[in-house]
């Protein structure tokens, strides 16, 4: 009797998790359809030197629930170039010392972009 109420309460867990994962998700979702003129990034070429070079970045305005590792993602359509340390620095240099956790939906930043 133990056996079959574990069993059933083993396959409802399961159920409910094929639930969740198919009507709420448990990894973001990349909305590419609404693409407007304001949510387009364009390159921008900084003309400060950063570490004795130019480094190539892209403005974006930053929407509710972006991450900088999110927005990175999206922008080269799939996993980060370089190391998360590495962007983060890079993040940091571009917005003058600003720190990723302190990004503000509605402003625009500078993201870097790598030629890899």
């Amino acid at each position: 009797m133990k056996k079959k109420m574990i069993g059933i309460i083993l396959f409802l867990f399961v159920i409910y998790i094929f639930y969740y994962d198919i009507s709420i998700g448990t990894l973001p979702v990349i909305n590419l359809q609404n693409n407007t003129e304001e949510n387009t990034p364009f390159v921008d070429r900084d003309e400060s030197p950063l570490n004795t070079q130019q480094m190539e970045h892209q403005l974006v305005k930053v929407k509710r629930g972006d991450t900088v590792i999110s927005i990175v993602e999206e922008l080269y359509n799939g996993p980060i170039p370089v190391s998360m340390e590495q962007l983060l620095n890079d993040f940091e240099a571009l917005n003058n010392n600003l720190k990723p956790e302190q990004l503000q939906a509605g402003q625009t930043y500078k993201f870097p972009m790598y030629d890899y």
